[in-house]
């Protein structure tokens, strides 16, 4: 004989297990929220490569920076300067490193026909040149405001093509 009180316990049994399923699965379902929200919210990224005090200055045109550094590169903070109309930084990894330079783009420039590669995917226009000694990189971008920018990536040390194509594809405007 089976008394009234188990009977009620084994009743109740699948009612706990489900409730139990449902606490957990709104847990996770929470859990998962909050980690998307962390990721994904834009204040709590920082994707400058260029410090702020710097890029502010900056009024006659757009600043651009590379989001993604291609092959190990990285800026050197301490090269980063602006002399009110040419902004420049340095980028480097063991054993090579190339210099960037920023301006406003002289009328006309963009326009002209180059005896070089254009690259595809950029925001704006990009060239590669290469001369005896160095490959350079050119990018020709509208900016904000209309603001012409022209970005001059130099280096006589031995990147490749590939190298120049993913860095200037990878340049944005400064947030």
């Amino acid at each position: 004989m089976v008394m009234a009180s188990e009977e009620s316990a084994a009743e109740n049994a699948p009612r706990q297990v489900k409730k139990y399923w449902i606490i957990g699965g709104l847990a996770a379902g929470l859990l998962l929220i909050l980690i998307l929200l962390f990721i994904l919210h834009p204040w709590k990224r920082d994707n400058s490569v260029l410090p702020s005090n710097i890029t502010t200055q900056i009024k006659t045109f757009t600043p651009y920076q590379p989001e993604l550094l291609p092959n190990g590169l990285h800026v050197e903070k301490s090269s980063v300067t602006f002399d009110g109309n040419l902004l420049t930084f340095r980028l480097s990894k063991p054993g090579a490193s190339m210099v960037i330079t920023e301006q406003l783009s002289p009328p006309g420039l963009a326009n002209r026909s180059y005896p070089s590669e254009k690259v595809e995917g950029v925001d704006g226009t990009g060239y590669i040149s290469h001369d005896k000694t160095r490959t350079f990189a050119t990018l020709f971008a509208t900016g904000r405001d209309n603001k012409p920018t022209m970005v001059l990536i130099n280096t006589g040390d031995p990147f490749t093509s590939d190298d120049f194509k993913d860095l200037l594809r990878s340049f944005r405007i400064v947030q």
